[in-house]
């Protein structure tokens, strides 16, 4: 099964996502989002609903929402109705599509250094696109365990949005 889940749209690396539907996606902001941002994400929402993706949520107050793509048909619509609002896409997810720099890589493989020390051993390190490729389909993203230690490292190593893809074994 192909799914897609986004959390904490503050950050959204959407659409290299997107373009791997056979993908976990969890993306996570180090800092609470300002009224600002969480307008910029309702706007962008209203955008991708309006051009064909009708099920995308509106984030919630602190800046979270869940997006899962089950099927390559709703991922072509959510593809198209992104390309289709490029222009409202928020800067903190526009920044997150900016290419991969040495500085951001070396933080991501810093940052997965940081969670297999804290006794995530699965945790792998990042592909050269800066993608955490889970191969464990027991690795569970929502344990408060691998919550808190997943925010630890991210401030330990300013990473601002992280970008996990479950992989086929």
């Amino acid at each position: 099964m192909k799914t897609l889940i986004c959390k904490t749209a503050r950050n959204l690396l959407v659409k290299s996502a997107v373009a791997s539907l056979a993908a976990t996606l969890s993306l996570d902001a180090i800092a609470q989002p300002t009224p600002a941002d969480v307008e910029e994400l309702v706007e962008y929402a209203q955008c991708i609903r309006a051009n064909g993706y009708a099920e995308f949520p509106d984030p919630g107050p602190d800046g979270r929402m869940m997006v899962r793509i089950t099927d390559p048909v709703a991922g072509e619509r959510f593809r198209a109705a992104q390309g289709a609002c490029t222009d409202k896409l928020p800067s903190q997810m526009a920044a997150m599509n900016a290419p991969m720099t040495p500085e951001r890589l070396e933080g991501l493989v810093k940052f997965a250094e940081c969670v297999r020390a804290a006794g995530l051993s699965d945790f792998p390190d990042p592909t050269p696109q800066g993608a955490f490729e889970l191969s464990n389909p027991s690795f569970d993203l929502r344990a408060p365990q691998t919550q808190q230690t997943m925010s630890t490292c991210r401030e330990a190593n300013a990473v601002t949005g992280l970008m996990i893809r479950r992989v086929p074994q």
